[in-house]
């Protein structure tokens, strides 16, 4: 049977998020924007949550505990409610962690876990998406090629977060003849093992340090690579999922800002939201927040449960980042010309919003 109950440690898990992102993120989130820098502090803080070492066994100097899709999708949500570029570099390590946990090697564990410091962020990251106006996952450009000992990579990768710093980068590439998704396999690239070129520069998540890399003959040795065996439809299904939560928690906070807005705003003597139109939008927006919030819950509660969840994730991605544009275009409706001007945040979460029609792996549960 379906329960939405949350037990009393993701209740925990929720509140201690929520308090992060209200009281540390929400502060520094405009102030970011603007520079295009997250202040470190920011991201040691979310880092000591514990959140991208949690699951990491003991063994390897991690918590120890469970892997759990449905207790990420809780954090995520509420994360990406304080600030989406701060959530996606805190949780950047974790795009390389979970594939390790589901599909490493021991030996690949115990040399990558142990980087993991509790007190320290140690980034690691994965790279996916390719800079091209027809970029098809299942047709990827990135190949890598058998070469002895070693594989070949050749292509390139955009929107890869924290590359400049990351000690490690998961590279997805095609691997011999393999069809669709099945074909790719993850490559571990250390620090200075590609080139590293221009810092985006896009629309949204203006915070967050995202590169495009050139893997121009970079050298991978065999016991680097994760035999995915074909499960990288199972990583995308994640990242998929993720994508639905940290849509869930932008489009939250820019409905409840309009909402509060529109009860503040008087206009003709009564406060806008008591107009029909603006109500009536006010409504549709809370229903399709909830709408999204359970295709994640369901999609990850199929993860936990062994299930494949690559329809309900994808289907679920696509539904929300249609509802992230029409929940962020109301919202600075709602506020008219206040939603054209800096001083409210609404016109940034309409800007981030726009980041989930074009992304794949910006986070992963």
């Amino acid at each position: 049977m379906v329960s939405f109950e949350l037990s009393e440690e993701q209740a925990l898990l929720r509140d201690t998020c929520r308090d992060f992102a209200l009281t540390i993120m929400r502060k520094q989130d405009r102030p970011a924007d603007e520079s295009g820098e997250i202040p470190a502090d920011i991201i040691k803080q979310g880092h000591e949550l514990g959140l991208t070492t949690g699951y990491i066994p003991e063994a390897y100097g991690g918590a120890g505990g469970q892997l759990s899709a449905l207790d990420s999708v809780i954090v995520l949500e509420e994360l990406a409610y304080g600030n989406l570029s701060m959530t996606v570099n805190i949780l950047a390590p974790s795009l390389m962690n979970i594939p390790l946990m589901l599909y490493g090697t021991e030996e690949q564990k115990k040399k990558y876990f142990t980087m993991n410091k509790p007190d320290q962020f140690q980034g690691f990251t994965a790279a996916l998406v390719e800079p091209s106006v027809r970029f098809d996952i299942e047709s990827l450009k990135t190949t890598a090629a058998d070469d002895g000992d070693d594989f070949v990579l050749n292509g390139e990768k955009a929107f890869v977060s924290i590359a400049d710093s990351a000690l490690a980068t998961l590279v997805f590439a095609k691997k011999g003849s393999g069809e669709g998704l099945a074909g790719i396999d993850g490559f571990i690239v250390p620090a200075g093992g590609f080139t590293v070129k221009e810092r985006e520069k896009n629309q949204g998540l203006r915070a967050l340090k995202q590169f495009t890399l050139s893997l121009d003959g970079s050298r991978v040795a065999r016991n680097e690579v994760l035999k995915l065996s074909g499960g990288f439809a199972n990583l995308l299904a994640r990242a998929r999922t993720a994508s639905i939560a940290l849509t869930t928690g932008v489009c939250r906070a820019a409905y409840e800002y309009a909402l509060a807005y529109a009860k503040e705003r008087i206009a003709f003597g009564e406060p806008i939201a008591s107009r029909q139109s603006v109500a009536f939008t006010l409504a549709e927006m809370a229903m399709e927040i909830d709408a999204i919030r359970l295709m994640a819950w369901k999609s990850a509660w199929m993860l936990d449960k062994g299930m494949d969840a690559y329809k309900e994730a994808s289907l679920g991605k696509r539904y929300a980042a249609d509802t992230a544009m029409f929940i962020t275009r109301n919202a600075t409706q709602i506020l008219g010309g206040h939603g054209f001007v800096r001083e409210h945040p609404v016109e940034m979460w309409y800007r981030d919003a726009r980041s989930f029609a074009v992304s794949e792996f910006m986070a992963i549960v």
